[in-house]
């Protein structure tokens, strides 16, 4: 499944994989629900990176905390 983030919103993850479009840059933060708490990732995703992530627990959240562009993400 193909979906649209803009800024900071909260995503859920369906699956243990997904990938993020290239942006300006961004801090990727985890929880188990949209409300938090959140937890920072302790490395910054670099500006024209495409993330690929592996690994993830089936239906947790994401956010992009710093993002300022509308990405693509593959969930």
């Amino acid at each position: 499944m193909q979906a649209k983030v803009v800024g900071n919103t909260p995503f859920k993850v369906l699956k243990d994989t997904c990938a993020i479009a290239p942006s300006n840059g961004y801090t990727l933060n985890y929880a188990v629900s949209k409300d938090g708490p959140w937890t920072a990732w302790p490395e910054d995703v670099p500006s024209n990176e495409t993330l690929i992530i592996n690994g993830l627990t089936p239906f947790m959240w994401l956010k992009l905390e710093g993002n300022e562009d509308e990405l693509d993400v593959i969930l």
